[in-house]
Formats: structure tokens, C-alpha cells, sequence
């Protein structure tokens, strides 16, 4: 189930056959003339430096995709994010600092004023989903993420509403969970979905992908899973992998999460990724419950502190010759808008305080 390393060859604009020999036989690549690179984002929660086998050469955790892919492409290992989960999210998605946005640990939502990457992306002819935690203002409605530039969503807009607690129609949150979770979407008001959640979310992002492989225009894929966030509750064929303690549950957990990713990367037997932007970034530090989640840094999540705040972020590239490199320069969350821009050949908006550091 370890992700097999890439020959290389990533699907750089000048090596994309496009009928060129004028035979009349369409490519797939044609619906594509501009070939602007697909975009997956794969955030995860509170997932700390330490949580990458990688970055430490670690053993005690088991990370073999995410370490694949970072071999594959260019890993940061001084990328900062945020002390919690929403300023990080708000951050990345509108390429500011949190704090000129009104975020703190909560928030109502993004200001429907702003331009979010989304929104960008749409304007250029993107196609663009958003699937798992979203976590940036559920409360007014123009904050869910069909009012910031997703044409489709689904998963949960905060953890709370998991458990499909409900008082006088309406939802109100209750015990967090993983098995059973109740989830919603663009035509879905809310349902009890039965399994394990990251394996729901899994499922729903590979059909997305295959269906948006086969229409042959870009897409952004907005993929945000709940793992390792607290509670500890792996799925059952993975926890029995560990021992049963509170460590042992966590690493198990880890693993179920990078198994889910490479199940997202099987599709490149359709070809589906070889022409995206992959991202891969945690929101927060790890909480340091479990096991040293932020090693060799001091701190955990909700603190100022190195371990609170330095988190791994990895980026594959279309353009093989970007790839198979280890950056130690620093970098925010909200410096991701611009480059993935870039790259794509978008302008990105006036006024970001995220950097372009693509050339």
C-alpha cells in the first residue's frame, strides 16, 4: 500500500500531447487547451513536525505515502501555520494574515468581500470542491464554502456537528466523533453517513476526482481531513495494527490518515494527478497528548511556540525540474495563495501579505 515513487515525469506543459500530428484524434488533454494544473490541497489537523516520519527520520510513526510524496516534491521544513485550527484556515485561503481578517481561535466566517482563492480559481474556469472540515464561520450562511468559491462541498462545517445533535431543528454541537458521522453538503442538508469518517471523506474525494479527470477542465480539489485531531479513534483494521494505549491509538490513526492519502494517489492510474499541484499541510502543531508529536521543538497546539506553530507542508509540482528539493527557508500558510497562482499563469488579487515564491 506504499505509494511507488514517480518516474519524474509530472506532466510538464511542454511534454502534454495534444493532437499535435493534426490526425483528428482527440486527447483528453484537449478540453484543457490552456493546461492550467489541477490543484489538490490536503490539509490535516493538528498533524505536528514530528507527526512526518520524514522530517525526523522518526520510527515511531508511519507515514510511507506522505514520505513518498515528499521525496517526490519539495518539502519546507520551516513552514509556520497557526496556534489553532481557523486563522490557519482563514489564512490559506485568502492569502492574509488571520489577524487582519477577525480571526482569533473562532470567527464568524471570511467576508464575502474578500476574494478567496477559490473565487480566483473559479474565475479562470476552475471547477472547484471542497470536501471534509471546513471550520471558517458556519454561523452566516454566506460563510459556508459555497459562498467562498466552492460550485460544490461536502463534509461538516465544525466538528461539533458530527454527532447531528439537533434542538429545535436545528444544529447544535455535541460529542465529536469519527464512526457515524453526520455530514452535509451543496444538496445535502445533513445525513448519518455509516463507517469511519476519514474513510467517508476518502471515498467521496476519490469519485470527485474520477469525475473531474474525465470532464478534462481544471479543477481545485479543496481536500480537509479531520485526522489526527482529537478524539483518538482509528478504524478498527488499523487500531489492531498498534498496541492498545493512547500512543498506540494515535499512531494508528497517523497511519490510517497517510493510507487514505495514497488511496486518493492510486488515481494516478487514470493520469488524473500528473498534471496537478499537490499540497499537503497541517493547520496547527500536534497537542503533545499522545506521544512528542512537535520534536525537536518546543510547544503544542493553542501556544505561541515553535512546537505550536512549525508545521509540515509539502508540495508536488507539475514541473519535474521544481521537484527533489528540501526548502529550509521560511514560509506562512497564507504564502501558499500566490505561488499555486502563479504556477497556474493567474494573477493572484492585490493586497496579500502572502509571497510569491514560486520563481
Amino acid at each position: 500500500g506504499v505509494l511507488d515513487s514517480h518516474d519524474g515525469d509530472y506532466g510538464a506543459p511542454d511534454e502534454v500531447d495534444i493532437d499535435s500530428d493534426g490526425d483528428g484524434i482527440v486527447d483528453r488533454h484537449d478540453t484543457n487547451p490552456q493546461n492550467k494544473p489541477n490543484i489538490l490541497l490536503i490539509m490535516v489537523d493538528d498533524m505536528g513536525f514530528n507527526d512526518l516520519a520524514i522530517n525526523n527520520g522518526n520510527t515511531a510513526i508511519d507515514t510511507p505515502n506522505m514520505d513518498s510524496i515528499a521525496q517526490q516534491g519539495v518539502r519546507f521544513t520551516r513552514h509556520y501555520a497557526s496556534p489553532v485550527c481557523s486563522p490557519a484556515r482563514a489564512s490559506l485561503l485568502t492569502g492574509m494574515v488571520p489577524e487582519r481578517l477577525g480571526f482569533s481561535a473562532t470567527a464568524r466566517g471570511i467576508s464575502p468581500q474578500l476574494t478567496t482563492l477559490a473565487e480566483r480559481l473559479q474565475q479562470e474556469d476552475y471547477t472547484t470542491w471542497h470536501i471534509g472540515k471546513w471550520h471558517i464561520g458556519d454561523e452566516e450562511r454566506t460563510a459556508w464554502p459555497d459562498y467562498q468559491g466552492f460550485d460544490h462541498w461536502f463534509g461538516f462545517l465544525t466538528q461539533g456537528y458530527l454527532s447531528g445533535n439537533m434542538a429545535d431543528g436545528k444544529l447544535v454541537p455535541g460529542p465529536t466523533r469519527y464512526e457515524n458521522p453526520w455530514l452535509q453538503g451543496t444538496n445535502e442538508p445533513g445525513a448519518f453517513y455509516p463507517g469511519h469518517l476519514e474513510e467517508i471523506l476518502t471515498d467521496r474525494a476519490v469519485d470527485v476526482i474520477t469525475d473531474l479527470d474525465a470532464q478534462g477542465t481544471p479543477w481545485f480539489l479543496n481536500l480537509w481531513f479531520y485526522a489526527p485531531h482529537a478524539p483518538i479513534q482509528p478504524a478498527a483494521d488499523f487500531a489492531a495494527l498498534y498496541p492498545d494505549t493512547e500512543e498506540g491509538r494515535y499512531r494508528a490513526l497517523v497511519n490510517q490518515l497517510d493510507s487514505n492519502i495514497g488511496e486518493v494517489f492510486t488515481l494516478q492510474n487514470l493520469d488524473a494527478l500528473d498534471e496537478t499541484i499537490v499540497v499537503i499541510v497541517s493547520d496547527n502543531g500536534g497537542t503533545n497528548s499522545a506521544m512528542d508529536n512537535n520534536a525537536p521543538y518546543f510547544g503544542w497546539k493553542n501556544t505561541v511556540l515553535e512546537g505550536g506553530l512549525r508545521t509540515p507542508l509539502i508540495i508536488r509540482w507539475p514541473d519535474p525540474t521544481v521537484n527533489g528539493q528540501v526548502f529550509e527557508d521560511t514560509i506562512n500558510i497564507y504564502d501558499l495563495y500566490p505561488p499555486l497562482l502563479a504556477a497556474a499563469g493567474i494573477t493572484p488579487p492585490d493586497g496579500l501579505d502572502g509571497v510569491d515564491y514560486y520563481p
